[in-house]
C-alpha cells in the first residue's frame, strides 16, 4: 500500500462543507521540479520511479493542509499554492521556516545563547550541518537536529519575520474559511525506515541503537 493523506480531527457539522480544491502547485520540489495537480475528479494518483519525489510531494501537501509548519520547513521545495477556483493561498518555505522558528520559543533561543557564550556563532554560521560530525559537535549537549538547522537558517537570514508570520496567518485563515480539515501523512514502511535513520543520526548512540 502506498503513502496516503487523510483528514483528522472532529467530523464537521452537516452544514459545513469543504470547498473543493481545484489545483495544487508546488514550486521547485527537491530543488528541481515544478509540479501542478489539476484536481478535476475525486481522486489523484501519483506514478513514478523510486526517488523521483512522490512521497516528498505528498508530505509538502499534507503538512501544508495540516498546518504543520516545522515539518513543512524540513521538506525540499520553494513554495506551495492551493487553489479554489479564483481564490488561492500561497506560502513559501522561507516563510514557514521563520514562522516555525518563532513558534519554537525558548529552546532554540537557549541554543543560540549557548553558542554565543562559547564564541562559536561564526563557526556555526559557516558549518555544513549535513555532515554528521558537525551536527554532533554543535549538538553537545544533545539538541534535536531540526533545531540546529532552524537556528542556522534564522541567523543567516533573520529579516522578514513579521511578514512571514502574517503570511502564514493568512494561509491558515483561508484554509479555515474554506473548511479544509487538518491532514496527516501516512508513509510506507520503507519511508518509515528512511525517516528513522535520519532521526537516529542526531541522537546519542545509546538512543539511536534502540530505534534502528
Amino acid at each position: 500500500m502506498g503513502s496516503r493523506i487523510i483528514g483528522t480531527g472532529k467530523q464537521p457539522k452537516e452544514d459545513v462543507i469543504m470547498s473543493k480544491i481545484t489545483k495544487i502547485v508546488i514550486e521547485a520540489l527537491n530543488d528541481e521540479f515544478d509540479l501542478e495537480f489539476d484536481l478535476k475528479g475525486d481522486h489523484c494518483i501519483l506514478v513514478g520511479p523510486n526517488g523521483v519525489g512522490k512521497s516528498t510531494a505528498l508530505q509538502v501537501i499534507a503538512h501544508a493542509l495540516g498546518r504543520k509548519w516545522s515539518l513543512l520547513s524540513d521538506q525540499r521545495f520553494k513554495a506551495i499554492e492551493i487553489q479554489w477556483g479564483e481564490d488561492f493561498a500561497r506560502i513559501s518555505k522561507s516563510e514557514c521556516e521563520a514562522y516555525s522558528f518563532n513558534m519554537r520559543g525558548g529552546f532554540v533561543q537557549n541554543l543560540e545563547k549557548r553558542l554565543r557564550a562559547r564564541g562559536e556563532i561564526e563557526r556555526f554560521l559557516e558549518a555544513d550541518l549535513t555532515s554528521s560530525s558537525e551536527r554532533r559537535y554543535f549538538a553537545t549537549p544533545p539538541v534535536p537536529q531540526s533545531s540546529l538547522f532552524a537556528l542556522q537558517r534564522k541567523l543567516r537570514a533573520a529579516e522578514g519575520e513579521e511578514d512571514s508570520e502574517s503570511s502564514v496567518d493568512n494561509f491558515i485563515n483561508l484554509l479555515d474559511r474554506k473548511n479544509v480539515p487538518r491532514t496527516i501523512f501516512l508513509p510506507t514502511s520503507r519511508r518509515i525506515e528512511v525517516e528513522l535513520a535520519k532521526i537516529s543520526e542526531g541522537m546519542p548512540e545509546f538512543l539511536s541503537e534502540k530505534i534502528t
